[in-house]
């Protein structure tokens, strides 16, 4: 299956008159929607592990769901959404634009300064344990300092961010930077 999400209210193909809101499935035959949508905004990533699709964006409502601060996650097997912590603890606090799924954490980075209701110490990103159900810092002097507006997790776990005018690597708790010129 093949999943994308973005700002969009289309109608499926599935025989039938149905709309989807904002992520959609292709099969290799017919688009539908993946569970109810995302009922607000936009979707700006998508990020599969472990069995599941990871969605982040500027949403703060996954429809049906009653919570989903700008991440949340889909089980096809199981067809249902979840967000990622519950209550004041769901989510973060602002776009999400990147997600990097290794082992039993799920990277964030985005826009936010507020990880699972608290405050973290190196803005723009995070990552959510699937296995304790916590949200923790990316921690370490020198990380980004502005929006995050990539992000991808390497084969061998090392983390990539990129913003306007930086590029940046996370290797257990230590930060290096890469020269460039001007965005990415």
């Amino acid at each position: 299956d093949l999943y994308v999400g973005g700002w969009f209210v289309a109608s499926g193909t599935g025989g039938g008159a149905e709309t989807i809101r904002r992520i959609g499935k292709w099969d290799g035959s017919n688009w539908s929607e993946v569970g109810s949508g995302i009922g607000e905004y936009q979707v700006y990533s998508l990020g599969v592990g472990n069995g599941y699709l990871y969605v982040g964006g500027t949403f703060t409502i996954v429809t049906g769901l009653g919570g989903g601060n700008h991440v949340a996650q889909w089980d096809p097997v199981n067809g249902s959404w979840s967000t990622l912590g519950s209550g004041a603890a769901d989510g973060v606090n602002s776009t999400v634009h990147g997600i990097g799924v290794r082992g039993n954490r799920v990277y964030l980075g985005g826009g936010f300064g507020i990880a699972g209701g608290v405050d973290i110490t190196q803005d723009y990103v995070a990552y959510w344990d699937t296995a304790a159900l916590t949200w923790n810092e990316l921690s370490g002097s020198g990380g980004p300092t502005s929006e995050v507006f990539a992000l991808v997790v390497a084969d061998n776990g090392d983390v990539y961010v990129g913003g306007n005018g930086f590029v940046k690597k996370w290797v257990n708790g230590t930060w290096s930077s890469f020269t460039v010129s001007g965005g990415t």
